[in-house]
């Protein structure tokens, strides 16, 4: 497995950031409540689908790991997850504060995680895709 100081060496944590302050997407925040009910389901969905794989990939066994990986792969068929996270949103208002939030759910790291998954999906023997996803945790 890829140890943290390799990890730490690939991506150096000095690159100059020249915004003036980090954005963090606090002002972005909406309850749960203001969201359409078919919005609501899938951004329920969403959070348990997230937790589930991070239970999975946060495990420092690597075999196991993998196995339950694939299974969870498995389990949740992939193009039909994405279809559902490309969904949120679809019924919103006209809120540009709500687009704002649908819009960082469905962009950003979440796109590079499904591409990450469908690779694994189409070559579960490909275990450095895998491991690929255990980088995370290492920081």
């Amino acid at each position: 497995m890829i140890t943290r100081e390799t990890v730490l060496q690939l991506a150096p944590t000095s690159i100059d950031n020249d915004r003036p302050s980090r954005y963090a997407a606090d002002e972005q925040g909406v309850l749960l409540d203001a969201l359409a009910p078919a919005d609501r389901e899938l951004v329920v969905w969403l959070y348990g689908y997230l937790r589930e794989l991070d239970g999975i990939v946060g495990d420092a066994d690597t075999t196991a790991v993998l196995a339950r990986l694939r299974a969870f792969i498995e389990r949740h068929a992939i193009d039909r997850s994405l279809s559902k996270v490309r969904s949120i949103g679809a019924s919103a208002s006209a809120d540009p504060r709500l687009a704002e939030v649908f819009h960082d759910l469905r962009g950003g790291a979440m796109g590079v995680l499904f591409v990450q998954l469908s690779r694994l999906a189409k070559a579960p023997h490909r275990t450095d895709v895998a491991r690929s996803l255990f980088i995370v945790t290492l920081l």
